[in-house]
Formats: structure tokens, C-alpha cells, sequence
């Protein structure tokens, strides 16, 4: 019997596709990919070079008939792709943009901000006891608002080629984790740390867009977090470890801001430094956004997106700006998450982070997120669980049902940290209203995550090519697992390499059309059989993931030596 015998409407399966498939995110030049294909020869790194040349994307929109290049190439010049901007953002557009990973402004985001233009002094004065970190010093080390003059006086910290500073000398930033002033944490005592937060949070107001839901304004009011950066300072590139999206609200000042998506990470040899700095040694860094963020407007962005800041001092009209920092829960980036996911599962989101945790949830309708069952079988048992009007296809009604029986309660039984802090006689209603809403915000994930037509509704072949998917993925990471831990016996990177090589050759579809050819990877499957046999003891950066030994801070030194060689 076939494998698909046992789905409804199996005859009908159009849309599977290779398990390493993603939308192609840009195109690079035939030229450029030549040239990263000879430097892949001498080193282990990816080029990931498109065959197209028409700059075609089929995913981000403004980024069609844009062509990325690294800052140190010379004829770089600033993108010119544009970020998309909104004014009285719509619900409906909120989804759309979350779940796609879209990156956004919105202009009118702190126009009833208590905050607004409150300067670095007037934090000071008001909260003299609250507890920094001085990003980019020695040890990071911890510094007081009521400290004298840290927002009048510059700190440089190093040069930095790549960065929008172009090598001068750039100031780091200070932030103030409001979020943990809590005790055990930044203190040992409610008396000193609670008050301050509960202070603070008196002034906050989360954005019009995002407070009609507890579970966004609670959250952004109990987690948000204040960056101070003087003239002449920002953050060096780095991608955030966070599964939810992010929102930064300028509250006083301007700031320029420049970005990319994460790089593809087809291979253990191919995974980026998320730290700070970290992805310019890879010589990966290929900004695809660059604009200035104004006084009560917000940027969001979605999970794995590297970004960098910068306060240029000949256009800031004020020495030390501030803005505030939180991330939120509904809508969740499902559709980014999944037509990205081969990335994601070589990424520090996967590694660091526990991210499967997160997605399992909506990728295998299960809390648990195992894989002890063959594919064509769960998608069975799933689809007569979701269908129940048996037409084959399963709808957004259909998914919150599900949610809604009590065996599937897990998908919104949380704990928030706020929980304590609502007054008693409103916890139960509280707490009802929030399990409602992430039934609706799991729900329309689950649909947005396996709907690859865009339809609006899960097919069984779509249904199929998930879980397909995210068996096979689970099972590369258990087995990149266990050669990391025979690694750490001195394993020949030999292993790794003839891993990989026989991974993508089973998964990536090379020597099939359409969908079922992962493009990226079936390059990077090139790369490695010319390089195969590589040396016993070469490096597999996905290794130094695991082990935490990203460097925290990015070498100045390696920096330019590399840049020399």
C-alpha cells in the first residue's frame, strides 16, 4: 500500500515539497555567486548564491529587485529596499505582517506615550536607584541612573568596519532592564525592587495596537526594558533571542537602524555568531533595510532578523536618546517560522533558546512536540480529529474547536508573571480572557503555519508536508546532538562532514523540479563534495553554538586581520 493510501484525497497531493525548501529570499548576482563559491573551496561557509538573476523574492515583497552586499564591498551603497511604514494599524494588517515576519514601522506608535520626550537627566533624577548594564564595557559592568554624567559623556568602545559607523569609534549603548528589577534578580528585596518597577510601569502605556489584549499589554507593561544611546553610539549587529516578535518605541530622539534576515544555515559549517558583531566575521552581513527611526514611531521585527543601531552625531539634534524595548505574543510569526524552519533549526533559536518548545505546538498539534510516529499515520489521526465536517479540508473554526475540548487545553494553560498582580476580585475573568485569546492566536497560527497555498484552510497534503518536515528536522538535530557529544572525544569533523553530505542528498531533492528541489541547499551539496575530504580538526561553528562559545563581544583584533587577508 502506498504511503499516502492512507490519507482523504491522497490522489490530489500537489504541494509536497523537500523539508529543506525555503522561499528564495533575494537574488545574488551570477558573479557574487561564483565568488563566494571559490571562498567556500578554501573554507567552510556557505554561498547560498541564487541561479536566478532577476532579483526575484518570494517572500518579503520589498525586497524584490533587491540585490544585498556585504559593507565592505566596493560598490556598496545603502540599500535601498524600503521599509514598509502604517499609520492607524488595522488588526488584519497586524496579522498579516506578524505572521509573514515582515518588518515594520508604525508612525504613529507613541502618540499617547507618557514617556515621550523625557530625556536620559530625567530618568536619573526620577529613578536614581535603577540598575544598567554598560553594554560593550569590561564585564558589562553595572551602572546606577543616579550615576553622574553617564549620559553626557561618550564611551567608545572600539571600531567597527562593517557597522553603520563605517570604523570610527562607536559609544555602547546602556539599558535598563526594567523587567528585572524583581528580587533574586537584579535585587535581594521587595522593598527595593518591586517599588521601582511598579514606578516605572505607572508611566508606561502600551501601543494602541497591541492593549487590547492582556496578553500583549500586560506583558509589554511587566517586560519592557529602556536603551539609552548617546551621539556617536549604537549596537553592533546581532540577532535577538527571542521567539515572539519584537517592538522598539523611539521615545526621545532619532535612530538609525540596519537589518537583515538571518542567513541561510543549510549545514553544521554554516551556522552565524548571533552575538553582537558576531556575523560580521562570516562576512554575511548583506543589510537589506536602512532608515531612521523618529520620536513616537516603532519598528518591529520578527524573531532571527540581525539588526544594528546607530546615533550619528553630526544629524543628532539631541546628545542621548531613549527608547523602549519589549516583545509580545499575539499574533505569532507562524508563517515566517515555517516557510523558514531549516534555518531556524541550525540557528541559535533552535540551539540556545529551546525554540522547538515554542513551535511544536503549532507545527505538530501536540505539547509534547515528539516525533514517535510515522508521518502519513498522524496526519491521518490529526485530520479526522480537525475535520469535522469530513470536506477534506480543515478551517480556522475547525482548529479553535480543537483547542477549545479539555484535552487540549495545554495550548493555553500559561503562567504570566503578572498573574499575582491583578487585583483578586478580577483574576478569574482575567485569566478566562487570556486563555481565550491565545486559543485564537494558537488557532490562527496552526492555519497561517500549514496552509502553504494560502487558501485559508489545511489540505492533507499540506498537513502532510509539515509534519514530514519537522520529523526530519527534529532527526537531524538529534543526530548533529550526538556527534557534538562525540566531538567533545575529539570525533574527526570528517563524521560531520559525510553527515551532511548524505543528509542533503537524501532531503534536499537535487535531482528533482519545483518544491521538492531545495534550491540553497542543493548549492551548499555542491560546495561540500568539492571540498570533502576537509581536515580532521576544521571548525563547525553549530558546534561552538551548542557549547556557548559564541564570543560575546566582537574581536577588533580578528577583525582586521581578516579584513587584511
Amino acid at each position: 500500500m502506498s504511503r499516502l493510501a492512507l490519507l482523504p484525497g491522497a490522489a490530489a497531493f500537489t504541494l509536497l515539497q523537500s523539508p529543506l525548501w525555503e522561499p528564495e529570499l533575494q537574488a545574488l548576482s551570477v558573479e557574487a555567486s561564483m565568488q563566494w563559491s571559490v571562498k567556500a573551496i578554501e573554507n567552510p561557509g556557505p554561498s547560498y548564491g541564487a541561479l536566478d538573476v532577476d532579483g526575484s523574492c518570494d517572500h518579503f515583497e520589498p525586497l524584490r529587485n533587491f540585490t544585498p552586499k556585504n559593507p565592505l564591498a566596493d560598490d556598496f551603497e545603502k540599500p535601498t529596499a524600503v521599509i514598509p511604514r502604517y499609520r492607524k494599524l488595522t488588526a488584519g494588517q497586524l496579522q498579516d505582517l506578524v505572521s509573514n515576519g515582515q518588518p515594520f514601522v508604525v508612525e504613529d506608535c507613541g502618540q499617547d506615550a507618557p514617556l515621550i520626550s523625557w530625556s536620559c537627566k530625567d530618568y536619573a533624577l526620577r529613578w536614581p536607584e535603577g540598575k544598567m548594564r554598560a553594554e560593550y564595557s569590561e564585564g558589562q559592568r553595572p551602572i546606577l541612573l543616579g550615576d553622574a554624567d553617564w549620559f553626557r559623556t561618550l564611551r567608545p568602545t572600539g571600531l567597527h568596519s562593517q557597522h553603520l559607523s563605517k570604523g570610527d569609534k562607536l559609544a555602547g549603548p546602556y539599558i535598563w532592564h526594567v523587567k528585572d528589577h524583581e528580587p533574586n534578580q537584579c535585587c535581594n528585596s521587595t522593598e527595593t525592587c518591586w517599588p521601582v518597577k511598579r514606578s516605572v510601569q505607572e508611566h508606561w502605556r502600551t501601543p494602541y495596537f497591541l492593549r487590547q489584549q492582556h496578553i500583549n499589554a500586560q506583558e509589554a507593561k511587566d517586560s519592557f526594558e529602556l536603551w539609552f544611546s548617546l551621539a556617536g553610539g549604537g549596537a553592533l549587529s546581532h540577532a535577538d533571542a527571542y521567539n515572539e516578535m519584537t517592538l522598539s518605541l523611539q521615545l526621545r530622539g532619532s535612530k538609525e537602524w540596519r537589518l537583515a534576515m538571518h542567513p541561510p544555515v543549510a549545514t553544521a559549517f554554516d551556522a552565524i555568531e548571533s552575538h553582537d558583531g558576531g556575523i560580521y566575521k562570516s562576512k554575511r552581513w548583506m543589510p537589506e533595510y536602512d532608515f531612521t527611526l523618529h520620536q513616537g514611531e516603532c519598528f518591529v521585527f520578527p524573531p532571527g532578523y540581525f539588526h544594528e543601531t546607530f546615533v550619528r552625531p553630526d544629524a543628532a539634534a539631541e546628545h542621548c536618546t531613549v527608547a523602549a524595548t519589549f516583545q509580545f505574543i499575539a499574533p505569532l510569526p507562524a508563517r515566517y517560522w515555517r516557510n523558514f524552519l531549516p534555518r531556524w533549526f541550525n540557528s541559535h533559536l533552535s540551539w540556545e533558546e529551546h525554540s522547538l518548545e515554542v513551535w511544536a505546538p503549532v507545527a505538530t498539534l501536540s505539547h509534547q512536540g515528539g516525533t514517535n510516529w510515522e508521518v502519513s499515520a498522524r496526519t491521518s489521526l490529526l485530520l479526522r480529529k480537525l475535520d469535522s465536517d469530513q470536506d477534506e479540508r480543515v478551517s480556522y473554526a475547525e482548529v479553535d474547536a480543537f483547542f477549545q475540548r479539555p484535552e487540549n487545553h495545554w495550548a493555553t494553560d500559561k503562567d504570566f508573571a503578572w498573574f499575582p498582580f491583578v487585583p483578586a476580585d478580577q483574576a478569574a475573568q482575567v485569566k478566562d480572557e487570556v486563555a481565550w485569546e491565545l486559543r485564537r492566536s494558537v488557532a490562527r497560527a496552526v492555519v497561517d503555519f500549514h496552509d502553504l497555498d494560502g487558501d485559508g484552510q489545511i489540505s492533507g497534503s499540506e498537513l502532510y508536508t509539515s509534519l514530514w518536515q519537522w520529523k526530519v528536522l527534529v532527526q537531524k538535530k538529534r543526530s548533529l546532538m550526538k556527534l557534538f557529544k562525540k566531538r567533545k572525544g575529539k570525533t574527526n569533523s570528517q563524521d560531520v562532514l559525510r553527515f551532511e553530505i548524505d543528509f542533503l542528498r537524501q532531503h534536499a531533492g537535487c535531482s528533482q523540479l519545483g518544491r521538492l528541489r531545495a534550491e540553497a541547499a542543493c548549492q551548499r551539496l555542491s560546495e561540500l563534495q568539492m571540498q570533502n575530504p576537509i581536515g580532521q580538526s576544521a571548525e563547525i561553528p553549530l558546534f561552538r553554538v551548542i557549547a556557548g562559545e559564541e564570543d560575546e563581544e566582537y574581536d577588533i583584533e580578528e577583525s582586521k586581520r581578516r579584513e587584511e587577508l
